[in-house]
């Protein structure tokens, strides 16, 4: 595949945060209820499972799109990505949709006060 043009540093990086098999399976399951729905965790597990083998093996230096956004701005990016990816999918997995709006809800809401804990500290 080619993309000519300058690109965009956040779908360059997706694949390393974003599991996109989840992502679908978790639209899915909007739609399901009972053994319809335990099935569909399952597979669930199984699509996270897959973007965690896949992304690890497929992170290393030699990575195009982490050379394109850059090594410094992936190791503070990444992680961060990684934990509001992987609380959707835990969210969702636990309590559906009310687990999925607690979860940023809760991430909202703590992120708002380190930050204003930071600007004490700063002041």
């Amino acid at each position: 595949m080619q993309h000519h043009g300058s690109g965009n540093w956040l779908v360059a990086i997706s694949p390393y945060f974003f599991p996109t098999l989840s992502g679908a399976v978790m639209l899915i399951m909007l739609a399901l209820d009972g053994d319809a729905l335990r099935t569909a965790e399952l597979i669930l597990g199984v699509t996270v499972a897959y973007h965690v083998a896949s992304t690890y093996s497929e992170t290393n230096r030699h990575q195009t799109d982490l050379q394109l956004v850059g090594f410094r701005f992936s190791w503070a990016f990444l992680p961060a990505a990684n934990i509001a990816s992987f609380g959707m999918i835990f969210g969702m997995a636990r309590n559906g949709t009310t687990g999925l709006g607690s979860f940023y809800t809760r991430l909202w809401t703590e992120s708002g006060e380190f930050w204003t804990g930071v600007q004490g500290v700063i002041r």
